[in-house]
C-alpha cells in the first residue's frame, strides 16, 4: 500500500489481520475514532516506512500476535493515549522481533507501552534512532515495559521541541 490517506473512520485506521509480507509506505493515517493502525492475529513480516499517524482517538499503533514489524522513518503524534501500544493474547501471543528505526514519537499522551510480562509473551524490541518529544503527559516515561525487554539504543528524549534559530 502506497501514498493512502486513511482518517475519520468509525473505529481503526489501518487494520491487518492473519497476513504476511504487507508494506505500506508514505501513508497518513489520521483522525480515526480508536487506533491510528491496528495489528493482531498472527501477522508476519509487516514493515510501515515514511509513515505518519495523527491526532487518533486511542492509540497510535496497537500490536499483538506479530512477528517481524518493523516501522521505519515513520511519525506518530497526537494520539489520546499511548504512541504504541505493544500486547499478547490469551494464548500468550506478542510481538516478535519488532523494530522501531529513526522514528518521531511527538505530543502523544504517553510513548511506547509494552504490556508483555516475559520474553516468552513477546521478545525481540528495538527502538534505536528515534525521537521523543512530549510524551510524558500522563507522568509516565517515553517506553514504559511490564517485564518484556525493550532495547533502546542512539534515541533522543526531548520534554518539548527544540526551537531553531537562523544562527543554527
Amino acid at each position: 500500500m502506497t501514498n493512502s490517506i486513511f482518517e475519520q473512520n468509525f473505529f481503526d485506521g489501518v487494520a491487518y489481520y492473519d497476513s504476511n509480507e504487507i508494506s505500506t509506505t508514505d501513508c497518513v493515517i489520521r483522525n480515526n475514532q480508536f487506533a491510528g493502525i491496528s495489528l493482531d492475529n498472527d501477522l508476519v513480516d509487516i514493515t510501515f516506512t515514511r509513515c505518519q499517524t495523527e491526532s487518533n482517538g486511542d492509540v497510535g499503533v496497537f500490536a499483538r500476535n506479530v512477528e517481524g514489524l518493523q516501522f521505519l522513518d515513520c511519525k506518530i503524534s497526537g494520539s489520546a493515549d499511548w504512541a504504541v501500544f505493544l500486547t499478547y493474547d490469551l494464548k500468550n501471543l506478542g510481538v516478535r522481533d519488532t523494530t522501531f528505526e529513526l522514528c518521531q514519537f511527538e505530543e502523544n499522551r504517553r510513548g511506547v507501552f509494552m504490556a508483555s510480562f516475559d520474553e516468552i509473551q513477546s521478545s525481540g524490541t528495538l527502538v534505536t534512532k528515534s525521537t521523543f518529544v512530549g510524551n510524558k503527559q500522563s507522568g509516565r516515561e517515553n517506553v514504559v515495559t511490564r517485564g518484556s525487554k525493550i532495547v533502546e539504543t542512539s534515541n533522543e528524549y526531548l520534554t518539548s521541541k527544540r526551537m531553531v534559530t537562523a544562527s543554527e
